[in-house]
């Protein structure tokens, strides 16, 4: 059965950057005035049609993403910066990503995230679930981006890896109470925007450690199933990061690219084949002293994470090599979103030896790693460009 995604038109249209800056601040205030430009046309693609994708950080960088000849970017809001007071909205962020995705012409795969402090106050981890209180909270912020939203974001993504207790607000991950978010996520969001696409929180690949900071994401997946989620998912999302293994090596449980296909046997267990799949983060780890950053190595946050690391050319050979295996082997994934561009270049992330800088694309100075290049020089068969 062939995977239907109805997604965003990109295009690739270079614009001075002057113009794309004077037009996004003009869109801007357009936004924040309430008033909303035409949306783009809906596209109905089907395999072999396949989605270029990255995560990025700083909204200025999209024209990067045009430069790669890639036609969409993952970009993310938090509910405790759309909703600081409880019902006082302010949505300056949201504003923000939708009109760099539209001025650069691109599909936006939107994750949200992040409560506020208000909506759970018993757990002061700002990535804490809402506490169930705060659950018809969640929906109505939940149902004002939609609506607000309507026809500028393609797709969203329901909140980050909730298998580990580190985005479980360092509580044991708890698949019914975030099956339960899902569900009013789904259905307010349908409410208002019944063609825009609710894509599952990519889970962590990892075995887990039984379920106290970490939670096997195909017991985790499967627990899912087994209480109804399947009902309110267009997209499941995966997060087949490669390690320091190439593409297509075996899968050995988490700690490989191929690990999305033992998540894919899931959905097939649950009668679930009909959906697709999207990698909204999937990459490869540099490893510091390739690129003149050795003390990191031993940097807490960095250094057990070094069994992981490549040099630069195979971060570019793996990189292209698993869009190529994505797209010849596995007819039921629709798109691959990388992690990521530009988390180097992030002034709000300013420790040098931040794990996530070591997977972007772009330096700390901004230029462009040996993966960027390979990536921008490579065929992009399905994308439709």
């Amino acid at each position: 059965m062939k995977s239907v995604v109805s997604i965003i038109l990109p295009g690739k249209i270079k614009k001075p950057i002057r113009f794309i800056f004077l037009s996004a601040m003009v869109a801007l205030f357009l936004v924040a005035q309430g008033w909303n430009t035409a949306p783009y046309a809906r596209l109905t693609l089907e395999r072999p049609d396949f989605g270029y994708g990255v995560n990025i950080a700083d909204l200025k960088n999209a024209p990067y993403v045009n430069e790669m000849g890639f036609q969409w970017i993952k970009g993310f809001v938090g509910w405790d910066s759309l909703e600081p007071k409880p019902g006082e909205y302010n949505w300056t962020d949201l504003s923000k990503v939708v009109v760099a995705a539209r001025d650069a012409r691109l599909g936006l795969l939107l994750r949200i995230d992040r409560p506020p402090a208000w909506a759970h106050p018993d757990n002061s981890e700002p990535n804490a679930p809402p506490d169930p209180a705060f659950l018809d909270a969640w929906g109505n912020m939940i149902e004002k981006v939609a609506q607000r939203s309507r026809g500028h974001v393609a797709a969203y993504e329901i909140w980050n890896e909730p298998n580990l207790s580190w985005e479980w607000g360092q509580r044991p991950p708890d698949p019914v109470y975030y099956v339960e978010m899902l569900k009013v996520a789904y259905q307010r969001i349908k409410a208002v925007d019944p063609e825009v696409l609710v894509v599952s929180a990519g889970l962590a690949p990892t075995q887990g450690d039984g379920g106290n900071q970490s939670t096997d994401n195909l017991t985790y997946l499967r627990k899912m199933y087994e209480l109804g989620a399947g009902a309110y998912f267009d997209v499941l999302a995966s997060h087949p990061y490669g390690f320091a293994l190439p593409p297509d090596a075996d899968p050995q449980r988490a700690a490989s690219f191929r690990s999305a296909e033992m998540e894919r046997r899931v959905m097939v267990e649950f009668g679930d084949a009909g959906k697709p799949v999207w990698a909204t983060e999937s990459g490869w780890f540099l490893d510091p002293a390739a690129v003149g950053l050795g003390a990191c190595r031993e940097s807490p946050p960095l250094k057990d994470t070094l069994w992981q690391a490549v040099d630069p050319d195979k971060q570019a050979r793996y990189t292209t090599d698993a869009f190529q295996y994505a797209y010849e082997n596995w007819p039921w994934l629709s798109a691959i979103f990388l992690f990521n561009l530009d988390f180097a270049t992030a002034p709000w992330y300013p420790d040098p030896c931040e794990p996530m800088k070591f997977y972007s694309l772009l330096g700390p100075d901004g230029a462009p790693r040996a993966a960027f290049d390979a990536l921008r020089d490579m065929p992009k068969p399905g994308s439709g460009t």
